[in-house]
């Protein structure tokens, strides 16, 4: 396995040389002896897109390179093809509906009972309408929450920091998720997300991420593994 230099420092958004500095998918490429891009092709582009978007949306420095750095020697040869792809976009669905939205959803009483029915859903790894039923109930109840839906971003920061928004750029290669679709599973579960978060007590989001941010980085190892099972 490519061994991941101990000084490297993971930076923010796209860089023009690599003298510049390096984002996660950047540092990809660099590792696998590629030509400076954030689209090395030696990563899946599922992975890709959960991986740039993560990076993109982590804090600072220290804890985008603490939390993604080791990931990279696992994502490095997971360009297995297109079926490989979608099984992965299906695996951050399924994360975003029974890990994510459910989590931030039983930080408010109210919203505890739509956490647990998403929560107990089998694993999501084909179109389904009692999917679309729970998420749309629980997208219904978390917008009316006591205190209602506002925006707030130190909420949608918090979500976004948790990878919220990485499974939901990820999920978009898996098919029955139409993004162009109001009400698609996608839609409904980012502005689920993020109405359970502005909902959520704000003492509570700060201790929720670092739990969720161990729970994504298991995620993206379960993606790089698809296509290497034995």
């Amino acid at each position: 396995m490519i061994e991941v230099p101990s000084n490297l420092v993971l930076r923010r958004g796209g860089h023009t040389t690599r003298d510049d500095g390096m984002c996660l998918l950047e540092a990809a490429a660099w590792l696998a002896g590629e030509t400076h891009s954030d689209k090395p092709e030696c990563v899946c582009p599922t992975i890709a897109s959960f991986g740039r978007n993560w990076n993109d949306s982590l804090r600072t420095d220290e804890e985008r390179t603490r939390l993604l750095a080791p990931l990279l020697p696992h994502m490095i040869g997971t360009a297995t093809g297109g079926a490989d792809r979608e099984r992965r976009a299906w695996l951050a669905m399924d994360w975003q509906v029974r890990v994510q939205v459910p989590t931030w959803l039983s930080l408010t009483p109210s919203l505890a009972d739509h956490a647990e029915r998403l929560r107990a859903l089998p694993e999501i790894v084909t179109p389904s309408d009692q999917v679309m039923a729970d998420l749309l109930a629980a997208n219904k109840a978390a917008s009316k929450a006591d205190p209602p839906f506002l925006e707030d971003d130190t909420a949608w920061g918090a979500v976004r920091a948790a990878a919220g928004g990485a499974a939901n750029v990820a999920s978009w290669n898996a098919s029955w998720l139409d993004v162009g679709h109001r009400e698609s599973p996608r839609n409904v579960a980012w502005s689920t997300l993020c109405a359970a978060s502005c909902a959520a007590p704000k003492r509570a989001l700060a201790p929720t991420v670092p739990m969720l941010q161990v729970s994504a980085a298991d995620l993206v190892l379960r993606m790089c593994a698809v296509g290497r099972e034995a």
